[in-house]
């Protein structure tokens, strides 16, 4: 998959925490011209991954690969269930 990013970005070197926005305005500082428009947040975890995405105004992907429930608040943009489909979701945007 490494074709498809730019960067990767951790949450704990970016000293602060998702699902807090700021995790995403410190990344947007970090790339020139950063558009959110142009982001995807891609995550296996609803509450830190989806729900920050959400928080930040950015599309997200919800890696569920045991084909969970969504019982929160958080909404992704797409669902995928392997690594394939991740693939398959990438190629199509």
């Amino acid at each position: 998959m490494a074709p498809y990013f730019n960067q990767v970005f951790i949450s704990e070197q970016l000293q602060t925490q998702k699902p807090d926005a700021q995790f995403y305005e410190r990344i947007g500082a970090r790339i020139p011209n950063f558009n959110k428009k142009y982001a995807l947040m891609i995550g296996d975890s609803l509450s830190a991954d989806i729900q920050g995405g959400n928080n930040a105004g950015i599309d997200t992907v919800w890696y569920n690969p045991q084909h969970l429930e969504n019982k929160t608040q958080a909404q992704s943009t797409y669902e995928v269930h392997s690594y394939q489909d991740l693939l398959d979701c990438l190629g199509k945007l």
